[in-house]
């Protein structure tokens, strides 16, 4: 369930869906202004660029972002061209199946699509390939980009495999945390903060978000009440 769809660096705004319809909107209001203040600007979601600034570890590039369809693809997925993208990855994928890039962009565009079920299966076949340099990356990237398309269980299964391959990079667990923030599966978000703390104990947005938890469960509870 999700009542608003946070920023990505791009566009620098917030969509707030679904508000007016909900029981919950006595406690999204308070919500929304404090992730507001516990957020930076540009997003809720740290990408690399960012994460690098604030010396967080970050991940080579993803293998296959140096084949030009690979590129082509990924602006088509932001300019929200999905079968564009589609046909670029595909067209990659035949030279090249164990193309991660390629796959995981095959992966976003399907979901774009709508065409979830092929989307699963091109993930499951991504999350077999042995994990080489850049995977990590990769998945992180596909987990953001399906909780900005509201694709949360594909979501979570991404940056659960960022994690596996890679489980002492505390931006995963910070990105995966808002996946439930946005579910409002506050215990598990908390969670996923402590663990993003314990790995980087200066780890500012997560320690403010972490904080904020107990006042946010108390609004839920009163007014599911």
């Amino acid at each position: 369930m999700g009542f608003f769809v946070f920023a990505n660096s791009r566009q620098h705004l917030f969509l707030w869906r679904g508000i007016m319809e909900t029981p919950f909107r006595p406690v999204v209001y308070p919500l929304l202004f404090d992730v507001w203040r516990v957020w930076p600007a540009r997003g809720f979601f740290l990408n690399q660029k960012q994460a690098k600034g604030r010396k967080l570890i970050a991940s080579a590039m993803a293998p296959g972002d140096g084949d030009d369809r690979v590129d082509r693809g990924h602006q088509y997925l932001e300019d929200g061209d999905f079968e564009a993208a589609k046909g670029q990855f595909d067209e990659a994928l035949t030279n090249d199946f164990s193309n991660i890039g390629a796959r995981l962009g095959l992966c976003h565009a399907l979901a774009g699509l709508g065409e979830l079920k092929d989307a699963e299966k091109t993930f499951e076949a991504a999350a077999s390939l042995e994990p080489g340099p850049g995977f990590v990356r990769a998945f992180n990237r596909l987990g953001i980009s399906l909780r900005q398309m509201e694709a949360y269980d594909l979501s979570l299964e991404a940056f659960s495999r960022a994690i596996e391959i890679n489980s002492g990079d505390p931006v995963i667990f910070y990105n995966m945390s808002l996946v439930h923030i946005v579910r409002l599966q506050l215990d598990k978000a908390a969670e996923l903060f402590e663990k993003a703390i314990e790995l980087k104990p200066d780890f500012v947005e997560a320690k403010l978000a972490l904080e904020k938890v107990p006042a946010w469960k108390d609004s839920l509870g009163e007014n599911r009440e």
